[in-house]
């Protein structure tokens, strides 16, 4: 609303009889926004000791409390402005010629007596204050504490879906009760398996897409109407028997049929839910109704999503696959010198290209940046072998400064190329350039202006 001020036409100004209300608070807010709060579409998260977050459907906006020194004086919605008067002013005398020449005192009683010919603007609220609502990463931290409170999915749990439906799908009709119980560490097994994603949603200070969006990245499983993570072993030897599967039925890799790998892997204790995440994880669907892969992509839209049509194939990927390799590989070496999970190069690279399938070997070693460093073993001459190091971006912190932190107590100084893949995750989830994060958490330098550019701590 606006009341249409102008200044050859005066008003006055007065306060409620009533006093004015301090209890009201003014939100500053894009165009965008605004069509979302019209649309009733946001909400408010935070617990006690958290800053609050206002989250749209697709977005999370921190809010900033900033005071002002100005005093804000706020009228009613009704309040007429000047385009309501128009016929008020036109009978208002014009001043005389005269005065209009004089600046002074003479004018200011022409004002005021102008301003008296109409109807007075009458405050009924004050505030000292404003809130900002400030595009923001989602605070997908609380996600990630909440399924690890659960016990993952794994072989104690074989046959106890066939007990809840044997499906994935569910309803989060039922009402959110009890959250702070069910926040607590060590739920998950045996009552409470999993959230739903009513709870999750109430939980997690992040707008709905981005919450099933780290869903789908972190694997999570949806059984029953709840989610909770699957045990990473588990995953990975079902996917190594899902590949032998494979190998001895003749089905190529870049179209396995889910039916027929269900009714394979059965006999191994596998439920069909878990075959098709498993090559939900690994691969992608090839028919055109889901192209997007992924454990989560199918709930994006609806929260009960059908189970696949008969008939459903799905291609695995050959990087997600070899991955798994990777990964299962530097976990193999608990006690390695000089570090845990440590391997020659060399090593690795053949251990490596003999595990995964053989029309993808050897793998291609990009699939290591964001998983692993290469460290020369001390005191070697340059040119010797190094060693391949587990370090993975994905068990780092999820906010900014705790990540950079952790890097730089990992390694003192890095070249942006290997700095690079393990701030991914903040540019997707901040929208934050690589540039800025850089310019704000890390100092860079060169030995001579031909040198590669280091990175360390500010």
């Amino acid at each position: 609303m606006s009341l249409q001020l102008s200044g050859s036409r005066p008003r006055q100004l007065q306060y409620s009889a009533s006093g004015l209300r301090r209890d009201l608070r003014l939100l500053e807010v894009d165009d965008a926004l605004l069509g979302d709060i019209a649309a009733g579409g946001v909400v408010v998260k935070g617990g006690p000791g958290d800053d609050a977050v206002l989250c749209t459907g697709d977005r999370t906006y921190a809010l900033k409390y900033v005071e002002t020194t100005n005093t804000l004086l706020m009228l009613p919605p009704d309040a007429a402005g000047d385009a309501d008067f128009g016929a008020v002013g036109s009978a208002t005398q014009a001043p005389d010629a005269s005065l209009l020449r004089d600046v002074g005192l003479q004018t200011q009683i022409q004002k005021a007596s102008t301003a008296g010919a109409n109807p007075p603007l009458v405050a009924t609220a004050t505030a000292v204050a404003h809130i900002e609502a400030v595009h923001c990463p989602p605070r997908l931290g609380q996600l990630r504490e909440l399924l690890a409170a659960c016990r993952p999915y794994g072989i104690e749990d074989e046959g106890a879906e066939a007990a809840q439906g044997g499906d994935c799908s569910g309803s989060d009709a039922m009402a959110v009760d009890g959250l702070d119980g069910l926040a607590q560490p060590g739920l998950g097994g045996g009552g409470a398996a999993g959230f739903t994603t009513a709870q999750l949603e109430q939980l997690v200070q992040a707008s709905r897409s981005e919450l099933l969006r780290e869903l789908e990245a972190l694997n999570a499983l949806r059984l029953a109407g709840r989610w909770r993570l699957v045990d990473e072993d588990y995953l990975g030897r079902l996917l190594e028997v899902l590949l032998l599967s494979a190998t001895e039925a003749g089905w190529p890799l870049e179209a396995v049929p889910l039916d027929d790998a269900a009714v394979a892997l059965a006999a191994d204790g596998y439920a069909p839910a878990l075959v098709a995440h498993c090559l939900g994880v690994y691969g992608d669907r090839t028919d055109s109704r889901d192209s997007s892969g992924g454990s989560a992509s199918g709930a994006f839209e609806c929260d009960a999503a059908p189970a696949p049509p008969p008939g459903t194939t799905f291609s695995l990927d050959c990087d997600r696959v070899c991955l798994h390799f990777a990964r299962k590989l530097l976990r193999s070496r608990p006690g390695s010198a000089p570090a845990p999970g440590a391997w020659l190069r060399s090593e690795f690279m053949a251990a490596w290209s003999e595990a995964v399938p053989e029309e993808w070997a050897p793998p291609n070693e990009r699939l290591l940046a964001g998983e692993a460093l290469e460290d020369l073993p001390e005191g070697s001459l340059p040119g010797a072998d190094t060693y391949v190091l587990p370090f993975a971006a994905r068990d780092l912190p999820l906010e900014p400064a705790p990540r950079f932190a952790a890097l730089f107590a990992r390694r003192p100084r890095w070249e942006r190329s290997q700095l690079e893949p393990y701030l991914v995750a903040l540019t997707i989830s901040g929208g934050q350039k690589v540039e800025a994060l850089l310019l704000k958490y890390a100092r860079g330098s060169q030995g001579t202006p031909d040198a590669p550019l280091f990175f360390s701590a500010r």
